[in-house]
């Protein structure tokens, strides 16, 4: 302020906040604009591995039989919806990158309920086995995979069944990568 040169102060203060504000405006204008967050990429990504971590965890369970903790891939789903609930309305507003969020959303709720699924049957007695039909359909969604039938007259079996085959009408399927 050394160099009013006989102007008002207030005058001057007004015109920095003008500037300043211009300022403001041009910067986010050419951050949102010109050279947007590509966040649509990183929930494309982020999509694509929780698709092929899902399919990894039910093959480990059910196909391999191992004891895995499907909290871990609850959480990275949790973080992911939450990402998406936070710049839901930025990516609208960029037609330029159209990223379908409902899609998205929907499959999500399906990995957490094969989460669920999943976490019922790490909780069963082991020594459920498979019907014959659980067995054919995991056959088809994992080819290779060494399984067989066990009998059906257990109410466990029942039980255990029942799950595996939500787990595999939730599963995406093989091809569908998006």
């Amino acid at each position: 302020m050394v160099n009013l040169d006989g102007r008002s102060p207030l005058l001057y203060s007004a015109n920095r906040l003008l500037d300043t504000a211009l300022g403001i405006s041009v910067a986010l204008a050419v951050n949102y604009l010109v050279f947007p967050r590509r966040i649509d990429q990183e929930f494309r990504q982020r999509y694509a591995a929780l698709q092929i971590q899902t399919r990894a965890l039910v093959q480990g369970i059910l196909v391999e039989e191992r004891h895995l903790d499907p909290l871990e891939l609850e959480e990275k789903i949790a973080d992911l919806k939450a990402q998406i609930a936070l710049h839901a309305h930025d990516l609208k507003l960029r037609p330029r990158h159209p990223l379908a969020l409902e899609p998205i959303t929907a499959d999500l709720e399906r990995f957490k309920q094969i989460c669920t699924h999943l976490a019922v049957l790490s909780e069963l007695e082991p020594g459920g086995g498979l019907s014959a039909e659980n067995a054919a359909r995991l056959q088809a969604c994992f080819p290779g995979a060494a399984l067989s039938a066990g009998p059906a007259e257990l109410a466990a079996n029942e039980v255990f069944n029942y799950h595996v085959s939500r787990v595999l009408d939730l599963l995406p399927k093989q091809g569908k990568q998006e």
